[in-house]
């Protein structure tokens, strides 16, 4: 729980609703519940409660067995601003996968600096038959579920091209059958986008593509493990 609250202190987020600019005290987020501390308290994966006392006395989050991944950030943002008409942009790139069986795929990535780790669509990985190079086993918080759900994931290994410079990364990536829906990554309107342009910007993602999130990066410490 320590760890958790570390993050969210270093990235200036809030320990009651999660998001950015204000502290606990000053937060007035409506529709946060927990379902053993109650309506207008947190959210659960931030709960400590019922949980039991490791031998040193700290809080145990996981077992030996499996790793405990809390929800990402974009899913807690499309939470709270359900009902909200305001328009979230987040950082978005492209960038092309190259399979062992020579077949290229362009996806669309999105980087979620609170999301604890990196998820790829399977359907990818087996477009182009990436090699399986371990498994791992997670306890995932998911979007309205009450409890973790443990799911047994592959993790295949990546060659990461950059369409534009030909650099090339290879890394260990977990993939999975979901990770986002289509509507809540929005690409920035021509406006916008033409604006950034006159300043001098150039947009990694130019949306004239697919606009299906292929691959979250998320805020491991290691992203090549």
């Amino acid at each position: 729980m320590y760890d958790k609250y570390k993050a969210l202190y270093d990235q200036y987020k809030c320990r009651r609703c999660l998001r950015k600019g204000h502290k606990k005290k000053f937060c007035n987020v409506k529709g946060i519940k927990c379902k053993t501390c109650g309506p207008q308290s947190h959210w659960e994966y931030l709960c400590n409660k019922g949980q039991k006392p490791s031998k040193n006395g700290n809080i145990s989050e996981s077992s030996n067995e499996s790793r405990d991944v809390g929800l990402n950030s974009l899913f807690r943002e499309s939470m709270i601003d359900a009902g909200n008409r305001n328009i979230i942009y987040y950082q978005t790139t492209r960038a092309n996968v190259v399979g062992s069986n020579k077949i290229i795929r362009g996806i669309r990535i999105l980087i979620d600096s609170g999301s604890e780790t990196s998820f790829l669509l399977i359907s990818i990985a087996e477009e182009v038959v990436l090699p399986t190079v371990s498994t791992e086993k997670l306890k995932i918080h998911t979007f309205g579920s009450q409890t973790p759900h443990l799911r047994e994931l592959k993790k295949k290994r990546v060659l990461l091209k950059d369409p534009n410079s030909g650099s090339q990364l290879e890394c260990n990536i977990l993939v999975i059958d979901k990770i986002v829906g289509v509507d809540l990554i929005r690409i920035p309107s021509k406006g916008i986008a033409s604006l950034l342009r006159q300043e001098g910007f150039v947009l990694s993602d130019q949306g004239s593509e697919d606009t299906e999130i292929g691959l979250l990066i998320g805020n491991e410490q290691n992203f090549n493990g």
